[in-house]
Parts: structure tokens; sequence; C-alpha cells
């Protein structure tokens, strides 16, 4: 499991709270990144830990997102384990931190 993790803010928790009942999300880094969406412009993201999260979650997010942008979930999936990681939007986590244990 992670030591990094990012909490849903109340847009995350309408769009998410099926998939993460404590809101808490198991994120690879607690940086967001810049990513380029298909129309160009930017947007802020983190990296969800993929390895962190059951099928269930897994097939619940690939839904969602499929819904989401008239796709596949299989197609969601596929382009998910390509990356090794799912993004889920800066606007959506109120903060992100990290475990004390790893500064010991």
């Amino acid at each position: 499991m992670t030591d990094m993790f990012g909490f849903l803010n109340v847009k995350g928790k309408q769009l998410y709270q099926d998939v993460f009942a404590s809101d808490r999300i198991p994120l690879q880094e607690f940086i967001s990144h810049t990513g380029i969406k298909p129309d160009g412009s930017e947007e802020r993201f983190y990296k969800i830990a993929l390895t962190d999260l059951s099928n269930e979650q897994i097939t619940k997010i690939c839904t969602i997102v499929a819904k989401s942008n008239n796709i596949s979930p299989e197609l969601v999936r596929l382009n998910f384990d390509q990356l090794g990681f799912i993004p889920i939007r800066a606007s959506l986590i109120d903060f992100t931190g990290v475990s004390t244990h790893l500064f010991y």
C-alpha cells in the first residue's frame, strides 16, 4: 500500500463516493502534474496508484470515466494499464499528504 494519499473535495466525493468510501485516495506521488486535454488546454492531475486499488474499484472508475467520455470501459482500463496509474483531476482533490513513518 502506498504511503502517499489525497482526499477528495466535495465535487470529487460526488463523482467517486462509491469508489472511495473514506475519501482517501492512494497516490503514486503527492505532487500534481500537468496534462494536455484533447482540446489543447492544460489541466493539473494526480496519479492514483493503480496497484493499491481493488479490481472492483478499478472497474467502477473505468465505468465513470467511460460514461463521461462516451467510450467503452474496456478501452479506459487498457489506457490505465498502459499508463500504470489512473489520472484524477487536481480540481477533485482537497489536499495530499504522506504517512509520517516515511521520515523515520
